[in-house]
């Protein structure tokens, strides 16, 4: 069998040190990288392993805190992640089933590795499965049935401590057929095995308290688990290619659940047809407009009751003479109850914008949160800081000050990627923008970028290179969604 180089070289420094090490599981499939190495490593020695493996590039993704005697490392190899769960003892579900010493003595070398001799190696397969699965797994049962053919029960049981577990262990293997079938008999004797050994050993109670605990709250931690990155850009830049290029890297390469979600606050925002009141500037007015409207200085200004005559004759829709059209016309342009009301009327359909945009914003940033939680790695096609620009080729100059204390107020992402090429390029990709629209438009986005701390992407490379470099740099957070 053809090891995968990465695999050999784990092994080949691992004997060059002298540490003595054997696999756990018999996973290895001709040059293949597998979901997990289990690789059992003397304890004395373990500081030096994670050194070794640290130079090797392997990251801890998982330490002995949240999992006793267990550390995952975690490596980008070649587009894809190297898993390596590396045990100091035979430990499941926090109990030391097996004696560690014992395993590492009596391992056999094969086919280049070390594995443990057969009653262990039969003995930790069986117990994987009944005290860790609480099943046994299919996957498992040639293994189990070739090593029972090769060392035989009766030589088990001279082999392996007399104790109460053994007889169970035997019972197993003697009915193999019908536990594979029979869950509910395999999580009977589970128990069973599970109270022996804490009555041979009381402190491992507290190891296996310890990780149910560890293990609920990592499942119900309402701390994001996986994070989110916001692409920013002008229309043109290279979002829609990147996100497409992250997403097949990472669900299909890197093997890690990660969606795309619109999260821009315009395009897609449900309450559209209001958004173009506020920003409408043929009847919205600002406060100083009104100001300079109600106490400025007129040269004549309509009475109050003619302003009373014509909104009603308006109202009733009566047809207007040329005359009666041009008073209205005055009406709107100084007559200070039209103003005020229409400077009213400003305020609340403004207000009642921005409320219903921050609720489905928040709306949509909840469901996203919720993936994240899941493990789900979320890229999102815009963000809320497009605000401080503008919608579809247009920059809007109201509420500036508004519009920066919502962009304060939201939840910032992991990261915020602001895209950027030469202005020849997003031209010939975009027609209809012209080139002083671009150049307003990356002039907010340059600032943005140096206000907020973006980082800035110049999309001049193929979108898979770029996502790539983006998962090489940012992999201690990427894989925070990593279920192990």
């Amino acid at each position: 069998m053809t090891i995968h180089p990465e695999y050999l070289t784990i092994f080949a420094g691992l004997e060059s040190r002298a540490i003595k090490f054997c696999l756990l599981r018999n996973d290895l499939v001709d040059d293949q990288i597998v979901a997990d190495l289990d690789l059992l490593v003397d304890e004395k020695r373990l500081n030096e392993v994670l050194q070794y493996l640290a130079d090797l590039n392997y990251r801890i993704k998982v330490t002995q805190k949240y999992n006793p005697y267990k550390t995952v490392l975690v490596k980008y190899y070649q587009g894809r992640i190297i898993v390596i769960d590396l045990h100091c003892r035979v430990v499941q579900c926090g109990i030391e089933y097996i004696d560690t010493i014992h395993v590492l003595d009596q391992r056999k070398k094969e086919n280049g590795y070390y594995l443990p001799c057969d009653p262990d190696f039969l003995s930790i397969l069986v117990l994987h499965n009944v005290i860790g699965k609480g099943q046994i797994q299919d996957k498992h049962v040639p293994d189990i049935e070739r090593l029972v053919k090769r060392i035989g029960v009766q030589q088990l049981k001279k082999e392996l401590p007399n104790n109460n577990n053994l007889e169970l262990l035997v019972e197993i293997l003697e009915n193999l057929n019908s536990y594979v079938a029979a869950k509910e008999a395999v999580q009977s004797v589970r128990c069973q095995i599970i109270q022996n050994i804490f009555k041979v050993n009381p402190s491992a109670k507290w190891r296996n308290l310890q990780w149910r605990l560890m293990r609920r709250w990592r499942q119900y931690s309402p701390f994001p688990k996986a994070p989110m990155y916001a692409m920013l850009g002008v229309d043109g830049a290279g979002k829609s290619s990147l996100n497409e290029a992250l997403l097949d890297a990472l669900n299909h390469k890197v093997k890690l659940k990660a969606v795309s979600i619109y999260m821009g606050p315009w395009g897609h925002y449900q309450l559209i047809k209001n958004m173009k009141q506020p920003f409408n500037p043929n009847w919205s007015i600002t406060t100083k407009e009104w100001f300079r409207s109600v106490f400025g200085t007129v040269q004549s200004r309509p009475g109050l009751i003619e302003t009373f005559k014509m909104l009603a004759a308006f109202l009733n829709r009566k047809k207007l003479d040329s005359n009666e059209k041009e008073l209205i016309d005055s009406i709107r342009r100084s007559s200070r109850i039209y103003v005020t009301m229409r400077y009213f009327r400003t305020i609340y359909t403004a207000t009642r914008f921005f409320v219903l945009l921050i609720i489905e914003m928040y709306y949509r940033y909840f469901k996203a949160f919720k993936l994240r939680r899941r493990g789900v790695i979320v890229i999102t096609d815009r963000y809320m800081y497009d605000l401080l620009t503008g919608r579809m080729h247009e920059i809007i100059p109201q509420y500036k000050t508004i519009r920066r204390l919502l962009c304060k107020l939201f939840f910032k992402p992991t990261s915020v990627f602001y895209l950027t090429i030469d202005n020849e390029t997003i031209l010939e990709r975009k027609k209809d923008l012209s080139l002083e629209e671009l150049c307003q438009f990356k002039n907010l986005y340059e600032d943005m970028a140096e206000q907020y701390g973006f980082d800035v992407i110049t999309t001049n490379k193929p979108p898979n290179v770029i996502a790539q470099q983006i998962i090489e740099d940012r992999f201690d957070e990427i894989i925070q969604s990593m279920k192990t």
